[in-house]
């Protein structure tokens, strides 16, 4: 029974690791063919948009934060109606209650948000935005073809000690000897896990 229950155990963390991107980021739509669609979040600093998805920064600095929606010319397709929502800024595009806004045609230039945020909190400050799109199409049911895609940036804020010391550029997570501690440890659980069926079996 317990030989069954790891192989269960294993399994289900194989298969969760390999659905977790698609759960995170990416397109979905109850409709077989996604448009080819562009919707990107970034955050950078100073006035201009920025190009990343992760920043570090310390306490006090001002961000700006980017939202790029595009219906490109290769594969975009017709839109019916559109929404952009991001949350933790409180935009919603169009806004609740307006008249149905314009929708980008293929090719069109592309719809860009953008607004500015202080970080006075330190830690990890996640940011994500979603774009949902009608379209013409209709899935095997005849319900009208939705596609919802999401994208998120993260802002890690950190003091940095004013002698220099430390690394400002150092992530969040497990330091190198806490990597090479974890490595160790799971290397004897490997060894004795399979120390362990060995003598069952014999």
């Amino acid at each position: 029974m317990m030989k069954g229950l790891h192989k269960w155990v294993f399994l289900s963390a194989f298969l969760y690791l390999l659905i977790l991107p698609y759960m995170v980021y990416g397109a979905s739509s109850n409709c077989t063919v996604i448009p080819n669609i562009r919707f990107e979040k970034t955050v950078g600093l100073g006035d201009d948009c920025g190009t990343e998805h992760y920043l570090i920064v310390e306490p006090g600095t001002e961000v700006t934060y980017c939202l790029t929606l595009e219906n490109p010319p290769n594969g975009g397709g017709d839109w019916s109606w559109y929404i952009v929502s991001d949350p933790q800024s409180g935009l919603r595009w169009p806004e609740t209650g307006s008249e149905t806004v314009a929708v980008p045609a293929p090719g069109d230039p592309p719809i860009q948000f953008t607004w500015k945020r202080t970080i006075n909190v330190t830690g990890n400050i996640d940011n994500t935005a979603t774009v949902t799109i009608g379209t013409p199409e209709e899935d095997e049911f005849g319900q009208p073809c939705v596609i919802v895609e999401e994208d998120r940036v993260r802002v890690f804020s950190r003091t940095i000690p004013e002698d220099g010391g430390g690394n400002p550029d150092q992530v969040p997570g497990m330091s190198k000897g806490g990597l090479v501690a974890a490595g160790i440890l799971l290397i004897a659980a490997a060894i004795l896990f399979i120390r362990r069926r060995h003598t069952q079996s014999l």
